[in-house]
């Protein structure tokens, strides 16, 4: 994987490439990627207070 392709999931801080991560997901016009579904989960639940 290419450095400049690197992105971080925003729940765990690991770094992932968005063309092979695992779970991706389009909140407010972002898209953000996650190594699992547990951090997207994660991030869905703080997003939406619960």
């Amino acid at each position: 994987m290419d450095e400049a392709t690197k992105v971080r999931d925003p729940v765990c801080g690991m770094e992932v490439d968005p063309v092979t991560a695992p779970v991706s997901l389009q909140w407010e016009g972002q898209t953000y990627y996650f190594c699992c579904e547990h951090c997207m989960r994660r991030f869905l639940q703080d997003r939406q207070g619960k």
